[in-house]
């Protein structure tokens, strides 16, 4: 009897210590995702300012053809 507990105890742990690796990987994968959302973020608001600056760049080239002419 006393080898039963003892080897259900060894099942427990090693069951226990594999839960806790799956928990470490899922907070590790969550946190990636985290930083991948961020840093989607800043891209998008990259482009945003290359976009306005584009419109701006367009506007000054409209204003010295019409300036020109």
């Amino acid at each position: 009897m006393s080898l039963k507990v003892e080897t259900l105890k060894a099942e427990v742990a090693k069951k226990e210590a594999s839960l806790q690796a799956w928990e470490t990987k899922t907070e590790t994968l969550r946190q990636h995702q985290s930083d991948q959302q961020q840093h989607i973020s800043v891209l998008q608001t990259s482009i945003q300012a290359k976009e306005h600056h584009i419109k701006n760049l367009q506007a000054e080239v409209i204003c010295s053809l019409v300036f020109i002419e």
